[in-house]
């Protein structure tokens, strides 16, 4: 009997006879990208790792559309609204082309309008690049095919609202296909991918067809690649972006968090000449709150050593004097403060306080942001292959005593939202009880992820967006020595 994916690959192969063209020898597509290629499905979507090819899988699954339908107009989406970023996109389907005519002498192109990013074949077909991040300008447009490009990034859009916006619009023609691809690595169990694997349990993977396809998966990435994008991310992250599993998310973020693993003994006190991190949070008239970390300057470990969390009401400028005094208390100014931009008057205030500090301030809130700091911490709380690198002081207070928390109990209640239906999403809540703690400890993380001086090898970036720090938001008066 012939297994399903044998029959995939079969009806792969016949497609690209019909094409008069063998794909397989001209692109090399290897198993999994071959069943996407070759899927009929109306909706379908390729669930790879980092390095998988998923681009690559999108531009070929696109071209194959457009040759077998001849006058289709078919759309490719990415994550931008920006022409040079879109264009990239563009220029991975020319070079796909590039190849075509190299190997058999062809020319599909008729004309590439760059202006409207509107790529014309010989055959009548049209091909659009658009951006998904503002999906409702698509509104009005009709096309017979769309394929998404990475639509569940690190929360920077409702993909359900883009995959039904798009979805309304496959329509008009002669094409009966009406397909959608979506390519993307998993970031925990979005609505999009609920419907995906409702689809799957009642019976109609056809329709909703899904190929995964792990980083290894890949022949041509080199294994040595793949070993040092494993480096220092967390066993969560590392099933996620090179495994392409599907998490569940839990209610708690750091779910990573076991206080029999993280809690040590520590007294900031007898480890004055440790150097120390200072990540702040300002509040309005209360939540303000701040954290000494010290880092081990031989294991490069971290430990959340003291926190100032006042129980009572308070304005910022009563707020300094206690900050003041808290760091009255420390033998050396801290080498690196990390703090929310949102607050200039006060990061300025800081910048004149601590002369020999080094300020670094985060560029924004929005949430793709957040979510990748998030993540930066759960490196260090559960590294792959290695001790944790976040370790918290045993002296620290463990009940909630006011209206903020201090940061052990903010680790075991920081909790991402829930929909309507009760769904975890992948935004975290933002109580005023737990968050701003936590706030202070992500600045911190994120704010030094560039220093060579707190990490024995640099953090890594796999898989996550831009985390809000940029160099040019530096200011440094005197650079911190130790």
């Amino acid at each position: 009997m012939v297994s399903t994916e044998e029959a995939e690959e079969e009806e792969a192969s016949r497609l690209m006879d019909v094409l008069n063209v063998d794909f397989q020898k001209l692109y090399k597509p290897y198993p999994q990208q071959q069943r996407i290629v070759a899927s009929k499905a109306p909706r379908n979507l390729f669930l790879g790792g980092i390095g998988s090819g998923k681009t690559q899988t999108l531009v070929l699954w696109s071209l194959v559309q457009s040759l077998t339908y001849p006058g289709s107009y078919g759309c490719i989406l990415g994550r931008t609204e920006k022409k040079d970023a879109i264009l990239v996109l563009a220029n991975r389907l020319l070079e796909v082309l590039e190849r075509w005519k190299e190997e058999t002498g062809i020319n599909l192109i008729a004309h590439f309008n760059r202006q409207d990013n509107i790529l014309e074949l010989v055959n009548g077909s049209r091909i659009a690049f658009r951006g998904f991040l503002q999906v409702d300008k698509l509104r009005g447009m009709e096309f017979q095919y769309a394929a998404l490009d990475e639509l569940f990034y690190a929360g920077e859009c409702d993909d359900e609202y883009v995959f039904d916006t798009i979805a309304g619009r496959l329509r008009g023609g002669t094409y009966k296909g009406k397909a959608m691809l979506i390519t993307c690595s998993p970031k925990g169990l979005t609505p999009v991918l609920r419907r995906f694997l409702k689809a799957q349990q009642n019976g109609k993977g056809k329709e909703w067809f899904v190929v995964r396809a792990k980083t290894a998966d890949n022949p041509y990435i080199d294994p040595e690649d793949i070993a040092r994008m494993c480096e220092g991310l967390s066993n969560r992250r590392l099933r996620q972006e090179l495994y392409a599993e599907i998490l569940r998310p839990d209610h708690v973020v750091y779910s990573e968090y076991d206080e029999a693993r993280h809690i040590k003994p520590f007294d900031w006190k007898q480890n004055q000449r440790n150097p120390w991190i200072l990540g702040i949070d300002w509040g309005t008239y209360r939540h303000h709150v701040a954290l000494d970390i010290r880092v081990d300057p031989y294991t490069y470990t971290w430990c959340v050593a003291d926190e100032l969390v006042p129980l009572e009401d308070m304005p910022r400028t009563k707020f300094r004097t206690l900050l003041r005094k808290w760091l009255d208390k420390r033998a050396t100014a801290p080498a690196v403060a990390c703090a929310d931009r949102a607050v200039p008057t006060e990061n300025g205030w800081l910048s004149s306080l601590l002369k020999r500090t080094q300020i670094v301030t985060m560029e924004s809130k929005n949430q793709q942001r957040v979510v990748s700091g998030i993540e930066q911490v759960r490196d260090m709380l559960d590294p792959a292959e290695d001790e944790p690198r976040l370790l918290f002081a045993d002296n620290l207070e463990r009940q909630l005593k006011g209206q903020t928390s201090g940061i052990l109990p903010a680790m075991l209640n920081y909790r991402w939202l829930s929909d309507r239906y009760g769904n975890v999403t992948n935004t975290p809540y933002h109580d005023d009880v737990y968050s701003h703690i936590t706030d202070a400890l992500r600045y911190a993380v994120v704010g030094c992820r560039a220093d060579k001086r707190f990490h024995s090898r640099l953090p890594q970036l796999v898989g996550l967006p831009n985390d809000g720090f940029t160099r040019s938001n530096r200011v440094s008066h005197h650079r911190a020595h130790f």
